[in-house]
C-alpha cells in the first residue's frame, strides 16, 4: 500500500470537512466583478437586473467574454476553504481526492489565460482525469477572480459564474450561482437543498412575517435591511441568502427570453413555492395529482415524467398553482380585504391565483415604475396575505 499516497487522501478530506465546519462563509473572495446590492436600494429588483451601466446582467455579460488569468497554485488551494464541502468533494473527486494531483495540475495552468466562455475547453487540453470538468471549470474559474460577485450584507453573499447572453437557446441552461452564510460556505445550492432549508426555518420560526418582509422588499425596491434585524435568524438568513442566489440565477435566465410568461418562469416558480410554503409548512399538505396530500416542502421540485431529464419547481406547476388558486379563493371568500387590498396593487388574476399574480406582475418590465412607486405597499398587503394563509391553513385544508 502507498501510504503517502493514502495520507493524502485522508489529508484532503479532512480538509474540506474543516472547511464546512470551521470556515463557515469567510471573507468573499475578490472577484473584478462585483456589486452591493444596497447600492440598488429604491429599485425594484428586475431594474436591478437591467441596470445598464452596473446592473447584473451587464456584468453577468462583460465577464463571460472577459479574459483573465488562472491564479497561483497557493491562491488556487487556499480558495477552496471559501466553498461548501459539497463543492470541495466535486473538485477534489477529480484529482482522486489527492491535494498534490490537485497541485500538480494547479502548475500546469497558473497564469494561462482563459474566458469563462472557453473556460471547460482550455482546461480539457490540461486535464485528463475522469472528474466533473464542469465543476472544475466553476471552481478554477472563481478561485482566479471570474464571476460576479453579489453581496448581501457583510455575512451573506453570492458567486455567479458562466451565464451566456441568451442568444443561442440552450443558454438559459447556463450559469450557477453559489451562495454563502454563516451555516454554509460558498454553495451550488439546489432547488431542493433549499426547500429543505425553508421547511427546517418555517416549522420552527414562531414569527415568519421578518422573513416573508425581507424577500418581498428585495423583490420589489432592492432592499436587504431585513437581515440585519435580530429577529431574522441564521437559519432564515441562510434560507434568504440561497432565494436570492437561485432567483437571481433563474431571473437572468428568464430575461433571456425576454421574460415571457409562459417560457422558463423558474424564478416565478421558486418565489410561488416560497410563498405557498407558509400553507405547506403548516398544513404538512400539498397537492398531487390533483390530491391534498401530506408531503414535505421539497416534493415541490420533481423531476419530468416525459423522460426529457427535465427536473426542478417548474415540473409541479400546474398541481402548484392549482392549489395557490383554491388557497387565493378561500381567503377571497373569507377575508376578502385581505385579498383585495393585493389585488388593489397588482389587478386581478384570470384565474385568481395571488401568488401567480404578484410574480407576473413584478416581473413584467411595463410594471416596474408601479412596483417602485408602491413597493412598501405591496410588500405590507401581501405579507397580511400570507400571514392569513398561514392562520388559515387548517381550515384551508378541509375546504380542499
Amino acid at each position: 500500500m502507498n501510504y503517502s499516497k493514502k495520507l493524502k487522501r485522508i489529508s484532503i478530506t479532512s480538509f474540506a470537512v474543516l472547511s464546512f465546519n470551521l470556515f463557515a462563509a469567510p471573507e468573499a473572495l475578490e472577484f473584478k466583478h462585483s456589486i452591493e446590492l444596497d447600492s440598488f436600494t429604491g429599485k425594484t429588483f428586475l431594474q436591478t437586473m437591467l441596470d445598464q451601466k452596473n446592473g447584473v446582467k451587464m456584468h453577468f455579460d462583460k465577464d463571460f467574454v472577459q479574459t483573465y488569468q488562472f491564479a497561483a497554485v497557493s491562491d488556487l488551494e487556499d480558495a477552496l476553504v471559501h466553498f461548501d464541502k459539497k463543492v470541495v468533494k466535486k473538485v477534489m473527486d477529480g484529482f482522486n481526492n489527492d491535494k498534490e494531483e490537485f497541485r500538480e495540475f494547479a502548475e500546469t495552468i497558473t497564469e494561462k489565460n482563459f474566458r469563462p466562455s472557453t473556460i471547460v475547453e482550455v482546461l480539457k487540453k490540461y486535464y485528463s482525469g475522469k472528474g466533473n470538468i464542469f465543476a472544475i471549470a466553476q471552481f478554477f474559474g472563481m478561485a482566479s477572480n471570474a464571476g460576479t460577485k453579489i453581496n448581501i450584507d457583510g455575512e451573506n453573499y453570492y458567486y455567479n459564474f458562466g451565464y451566456r447572453d441568451g442568444s443561442e437557446a440552450d443558454d438559459v441552461k447556463s450559469g450557477r450561482s453559489y451562495g454563502a452564510s454563516l451555516l454554509h460556505n460558498a454553495n451550488d445550492a439546489s432547488d431542493v437543498l433549499y426547500l429543505n432549508e425553508l421547511e427546517e426555518f418555517l416549522t420552527e420560526a414562531s414569527n415568519s412575517k421578518i422573513f416573508y418582509q425581507t424577500l418581498l422588499e428585495f423583490l420589489t425596491k432592492t432592499d436587504i435591511s431585513g437581515f440585519a434585524k435580530k429577529a431574522l435568524s441564521k437559519e432564515a438568513k441562510r434560507a434568504a441568502t440561497d432565494f436570492i442566489a437561485i432567483y437571481t440565477a433563474e431571473l437572468d435566465r428568464h430575461i433571456m427570453v425576454n421574460l415571457a410568461p409562459a417560457v422558463h418562469p423558474w424564478e416565478n416558480d421558486l418565489a410561488e413555492a416560497t410563498f405557498v410554503s407558509i400553507f405547506s409548512a403548516s398544513s404538512g399538505k400539498m397537492l398531487k395529482d390533483g390530491q391534498l396530500t401530506e408531503a414535505p416542502l421539497k416534493d415541490f421540485w420533481a423531476m419530468s415524467n416525459s423522460g426529457s431529464g427535465r427536473s426542478g419547481i417548474g415540473i409541479g406547476r400546474k398541481d402548484r398553482r392549482k392549489l395557490q388558486q383554491l388557497i387565493s379563493a378561500y381567503e377571497k371568500e373569507n377575508n376578502p380585504n385581505v385579498v383585495e387590498a393585493v389585488e388593489a396593487l397588482i389587478g386581478t388574476n384570470r384565474d385568481g391565483d395571488l401568488f401567480r399574480g404578484l410574480m407576473e406582475y413584478l416581473n413584467n418590465k411595463s410594471n416596474q415604475a408601479s412596483v417602485k412607486k408602491n413597493a412598501d405597499e405591496i410588500t405590507k398587503s401581501f405579507v397580511a396575505f400570507l400571514l392569513q394563509v398561514k392562520a388559515d391553513a387548517s381550515a384551508i385544508a378541509q375546504s380542499i
